[in-house]
């Protein structure tokens, strides 16, 4: 059983504007629990900010909260949480009292990650230009190929990918 109230998450906001953001994002159903791990008590989730932001948030093995993070500049920059983890929280405890958590399944987040990014706004997609190479080098004399797959990026300008790790 999860315990968060929304005095809880009130207390913990930088402050009283970042809690009103953050309930805002929550009511305009930016925040989406990706996958709710039940061994280590933390929820993955995805917000729909200025660009999307990965947050977790942590509860112990009786429901209480205990910690959160965010990969936006304001969770490094200031004290309390931003209001990307406000939203997060405020989602958790919706879905909490629906007890939703019973139906959120592995296979779904792969689902619940597309229609994250369907969500956008159309104003804020930027259509960009995709350019893979796959080269098959066959040998003659020898019984191994090499295979090369190349991929270059960008809006205006292509830019290899070096790395596609490096490069998400």
């Amino acid at each position: 059983m999860l315990h968060i109230s929304r005095e809880e998450i009130k207390d913990i906001a930088t402050n009283e504007l970042t809690f009103a953001r953050g309930e805002k994002y929550f009511l305009e159903g930016k925040a989406r629990i990706i996958n709710f791990d039940r061994n280590t008590h933390i929820f993955s989730a995805m917000v729909a900010g200025k660009f999307p932001y990965s947050v977790k948030a942590e509860f112990d093995e009786e429901g209480y909260f205990c910690d959160a993070a965010c990969n936006c500049p304001a969770y490094e920059e200031y004290w309390g949480y931003c209001k990307h983890i406000v939203a997060v929280l405020f989602e958790v405890r919706k879905k909490k009292i629906r007890k939703e958590f019973d139906y959120l399944r592995e296979e779904e987040n792969a689902k619940t990650i597309l229609d994250f990014f369907n969500y956008q706004e159309s104003s804020r997609k930027i259509p960009i230009n995709l350019e893979i190479t796959f080269e098959l080098v066959v040998s003659r004399y020898s019984a191994f190929n090499d295979a090369y797959l190349s991929l270059r990026i960008g809006e205006n300008k292509l830019y290899v990918v070096k790395s596609v790790k490096k490069a998400y």
